[in-house]
């Protein structure tokens, strides 16, 4: 199959057309995971930009990776921690497929992006999930206390 309906998905996630989303899932030509070569899904796209019934809709389809990584290895739970999109990221966590201990190619976590970008709600919520360690640095050294700091 052609990436152009896989590509529609990726803008109408983006967009925030959920119609139009539920209409290109529902067709199983259509992969839910397909990747622009810089690395993003519907899935990231959606995170990215704040769309949280798009998320939620797509967290509910079969077949979706919600751990795909994008470019340097930004999940999307990374990118909604980074944005400070607390409702994707109780969404996400909700689900106990998404791994929030995966790292960036540096080492960041998604704990350590919303430390280092002062989103307390996200960080408190972090916290409270007990897959995160909150020792846990990046490869450099920095921890998440300094990167709030």
């Amino acid at each position: 199959m052609s990436s152009s309906r896989e590509k529609q998905l990726l803008d109408a996630a983006f967009r925030d057309e959920l119609e139009i989303v539920k209409s290109l899932c529902e067709d199983p030509e259509v992969d839910v995971n397909w990747q622009q070569k810089q690395g993003a899904t519907a899935l990231f796209a959606a995170c990215a930009t704040g769309r949280t019934d798009i998320v939620k809709y797509l967290l509910s389809v079969e077949d979706l990776d919600p751990n795909l990584n994008h470019g340097e290895g930004a999940t999307p739970l990374y990118i909604a921690c980074q944005e400070g999109h607390l409702g994707i990221v109780v969404l996400l966590l909700a689900n106990q497929e998404v791994d929030p201990k995966l790292e960036t190619s540096d080492g960041e976590t998604p704990f350590l992006v919303a430390c280092q970008e002062g989103h307390l709600e996200i960080v408190v919520l972090l916290l409270a999930d007990e897959r995160v360690d909150p020792r846990e640095g990046k490869r450099d050294g920095s921890t998440p206390v300094f990167m709030a700091c």
